[in-house]
């Protein structure tokens, strides 16, 4: 049989029930979607058409790199080389609805041109009908895929929508409520017994008032007692100390008069001491004078009387005259010359006696200013001596009148203080009274509030318990929220198996195009999207630039090398798990191209996001988010002539989270019910996410010109497991499960997924 018939033999093979045709049909996509051969069939070429299709398409992609090479080339995490002008332009973009048209073209075989001939279309349509038709006939209660995807969407809406009874919190509400009733009965008890005892307590405390009155009026005599006592203990103080001050300065004034007295005296002694002196001194110059007088006397006398006898001598008359001439003169000269010093010492003694009677004078004078200053100081002495006599004598006198109103206000005060120990005794027989009564009252009150505090700590027990079961309660909704929006998504996500396996005919080809109304904007076909730039088509090949340094990085390890890292079970690298992704995405793109147009209406095709895409959007988020903008335009620059819109395309998206190079996880987002899935092996607390999530809000709401808030969620079905080692295996299984299409889709093993990994090295 030809490798058609093996193709047609899928929808001719006969089928038991309806879950056999299920199975057939679920294990027919594994086999379309993971083998090779498989896919080069759905094609409708030979083997040898397609290995030369793929040549050709490897070497527009080498070509397209060599192109691209200096814009990739030196890029890294921190540049984006998008001009300014262009991040300016997407900013200022209104935002537009495109439509995208489905289109099933002939190509001729010869010239390998395209054939637009309606009815020759038309004649595939019904063709593929028939083939739809007759496996159709086949599958019992079959006749409309949609009735059945409706039928699964109700079935899951109804089986989410139904409510268990919350029995627990009805019986926890039950006993609250005569836990509460319990509390209101002892309440009552309580207020009986409080009112029985305080009537007779309020008697005694009306009773105590009164005593307290009293008392206080007592202290109130007593403290102005006390204070009367205070004041005179004061102003006897005050008496001794002015008394003392007084008498101290009394003293002190005697002092400096005694003082200056001895100093008086003492200049009057000098006085005396100094005249007597000066006596002896005036005395032995008199004398030194007297004597002075009488020598020159003498020596007058003594040369008188010689001059007397020389003149009874007989000399020569000549020198008698000569000698007579020459004594003459020389004894008058000398007598007179005597003379006047006898004269002058006369006058030194005159002169003496003159000094002697005024300072004698100015002595005696002196001595009587300096007794009569002594006896006056006497006097204030005396005076001063008096005053201390009467100052102790007025002091004894008020001591004594303060010292009889001290002790009659002594007396008084302590009268006052043994009434106010009366009445504090009284008032306490009083008040041990009313003690004894509340003591009474208190025990049952106590016993009251024990059952009351016991009824309390039973209510925060269901109160705690009740938190419990909604906290339970609401993890339990959010996970059947979760496990309802992606069983939801798998229904709506789902395609007809039996279509999908049909396939083209051979000379078939399939194009969507998108308009901007009525203008065409940009083809896909598979490998290949054409866009319109300045009304200029270009060619771009699918998923190069993202991705080409990691496949390129990959390449260059050697197939052993990326084997033995497999098989030792450490992390993945970027470049192996980026290559797989880009390998599911390829086969996506094969079997979306491989369907007629009322398949890829509503075939979800797959987008996967690159790991340094959101490592390098986070740093930018955190500090420039202008670059972010640089960054999507970057990555989305293929579908610019759909202003970025690539979310209209791809209906799966999915990104591949490296976190520090140690944990991996995917994050998928289905913008139709606003959802963001995480798929991590290795889960954390849900806030640890918040930076994901605030990132692709922050993505989706730049492209989507509105603010644009999604659901986080963590998937309860993925596999969890304790090695973080593994994380990078379990993305790669997150991603193959997301890359599924068929009915009922299961989650890998680890071991299958490392089979997968090292068949994908060995192609």
């Amino acid at each position: 049989m030809s490798k058609q018939k093996n193709k047609i033999c899928i929808i001719e093979n006969e089928f038991k029930s309806n879950t056999e045709m299920k199975q057939f049909a679920d294990m027919q996509t594994y086999f379309l979607q993971a083998d090779k051969k498989e896919l080069k069939q759905i094609n409708g070429n030979s083997i040898e058409t397609t290995e030369k299709a793929q040549n050709v398409h490897l070497s527009q992609k080498n070509l397209q790199n060599k192109e691209i090479k200096k814009y990739v080339e030196g890029n890294n995490l921190n540049q984006t080389n998008i001009p300014q002008a262009l991040i300016k332009e997407f900013k200022q973009m209104e935002f537009k609805k495109f439509k995208i048209d489905f289109k099933d073209q002939i190509i001729d075989q010869q010239n390998e041109l395209l054939i637009q001939d309606n009815n020759s279309l038309k004649s595939i349509q019904q063709k593929s009908q028939q083939r739809v038709q007759k496996a159709s006939q086949n599958v019992k209660n079959n006749d409309c895929y949609q009735d059945q995807r409706n039928n699964q969407k109700n079935s899951l809406k109804s089986k989410f929508a139904h409510k268990e009874p919350d029995n627990d919190l009805l019986q926890i509400k039950i006993q609250e409520e005569q836990t509460i009733m319990q509390k209101e009965e002892l309440d009552k008890r309580i207020q009986m017994e409080s009112r029985n005892s305080m009537k007779y307590i309020q008697d005694l405390k009306i009773f105590n008032e009164q005593l307290s009155y009293y008392k206080q009026q007592t202290i109130q005599r007593d403290s102005q007692l006390k204070q009367l006592i205070e004041d005179l203990k004061k102003q006897q103080l005050e008496n001794v100390q002015m008394k003392e001050l007084k008498e101290n300065q009394i003293i002190q004034h005697i002092k400096v008069l005694e003082n200056k007295c001895q100093k008086i005296s003492e200049n009057n002694v000098n006085l005396a001491s100094n005249w007597e002196s000066y006596v002896q001194q005036i005395n032995l110059y008199l004398m030194y004078i007297d004597e002075e007088l009488k020598k020159k006397v003498i020596e007058l006398k003594n040369y008188i009387q010689i001059q007397t006898n020389s003149k009874s001598k007989t000399v020569n008359k000549k020198q008698n005259f000569e000698n007579k001439q020459i004594n003459t003169k020389f004894q008058e000269n000398y007598q007179k010359q005597v003379e006047d010093q006898i004269k002058n010492l006369q006058q030194k003694k005159e002169k003496v006696d003159q000094q002697y009677q005024e300072k004698e004078f100015d002595f005696n004078y002196m001595k009587k200013l300096y007794e009569n200053e002594i006896d006056n100081y006497r006097k204030v002495i005396n005076k001063k001596q008096n005053q201390i006599q009467n100052l102790n004598y007025d002091y004894l006198q008020n001591e004594s009148k303060l010292n009889e109103e001290l002790q009659n206000a002594t007396q008084s005060e302590k009268i006052c203080r043994e009434e106010i120990q009366k009445l504090e005794k009284r008032k306490e027989i009083n008040q041990d009274e009313i003690e004894q009564i509340s003591v009474v009252c208190q025990k049952k009150i106590q016993e009251y509030q024990d059952q009351i505090n016991k009824g309390d700590k039973y209510l925060n027990f269901l109160k705690e318990q009740k938190n419990v079961i909604k906290n339970q309660k609401k993890d339990k909704i959010l996970k059947q929220k979760t496990e309802y929006h992606l069983e939801m998504f798998e229904i709506e996500n789902q395609l007809n198996i039996s279509q999908i396996s049909i396939g083209l005919f051979q000379n078939e080809i399939s194009i969507d195009e998108i308009y901007d109304q009525d203008k065409k904007v940009m083809t896909l076909q598979k490998f290949n999207i054409r866009y319109l730039k300045d009304n200029i088509w270009n060619n771009t090949i699918f998923q190069t630039l993202q991705l080409q340094d990691d496949i390129q990085s990959s390449g260059k390890m050697q197939q052993e090398d990326q084997q033995s890292l497999i098989n030792s079970g450490l992390q993945l690298k970027n470049q192996q798990i980026n290559a797989f992704s880009e390998q599911l995405n390829s086969e996506d793109e094969k079997i979306y191209f491989t369907q007629t147009k009322n398949i890829r209406k509503t075939y979800p095709r797959l987008y996967i996001f690159p790991t340094h895409f959101i490592e390098q959007f986070k740093q930018y988020f955190e500090s420039n988010k202008e670059n972010c903008i640089s960054l999507i335009l970057k990555y989305l620059k293929d579908y610019q002539a759909i202003q970025y819109q690539f979310q209209m395309i791809y209906k799966k998206i999915a990104f591949i989270i490296n976190q520090e190079n140690q944990h991996y996880y995917i994050v998928t987002v289905h913008l139709e019910n606003l959802l963001i899935i995480i798929y991590d092996s290795f889960p954390q607390q849900i806030n640890k996410y918040n930076q994901i999530l605030s990132c692709l809000n922050y993505l989706f709401s730049t492209i989507l010109k509105q603010k644009t808030e999604f659901d986080l969620h963590i998937s309860p079905t993925f596999p969890i497991q304790n090695d973080i080692n593994k994380t990078s295996y379990y993305a790669c299984i997150a991603l193959e499960y997301y890359s599924q299409n068929q009915i009922h889709k299961k989650y890998k093993s680890y071991e299958e997924i490392s089979a997968i990994l090292q068949n994908s090295i060995k192609k």
